[in-house]
């Protein structure tokens, strides 16, 4: 069984996506279709189920804000999840807390 990667009661998680879709001016249905998943998953993440970590960062990717929204209920982040956070040369990288901040390579 997979460990949970927020802090949070479903209500919360769910809430807090829903919100971050509806600014974005998101359908469900739209959402869906550009995470490759169908119109009920986004649904079941709509109503406390939790969705899997990447697709969060998709999410994330897609339209940011919703890391900074979920920022109070991160926990520590796994070891296996750091290289898809580490941000390239240049680029802005988002923390767990939600700050963000430019990257500059260090050899």
């Amino acid at each position: 069984m997979a460990q949970s990667l927020l802090v949070a009661t479903p209500t919360y998680l769910a809430e807090t996506i829903r919100d971050w879709r509806e600014a974005n001016k998101l359908t469900r249905e739209k959402l869906a279709k550009h995470l490759d998943v169908c119109t009920s998953t986004i649904r079941n993440w709509e109503k406390g189920r939790e969705p899997k970590f990447s697709y969060i960062m998709k999410m994330e990717e897609y339209r940011p804000g919703l890391i900074k929204r979920l920022k109070t209920i991160w926990r520590l982040i796994p070891d296996a999840y750091k290289a898809v956070l580490q941000p390239k040369e240049g680029a802005r990288r988002v923390t767990a807390n939600g700050s963000s901040s430019k990257h500059a390579h260090v050899s």
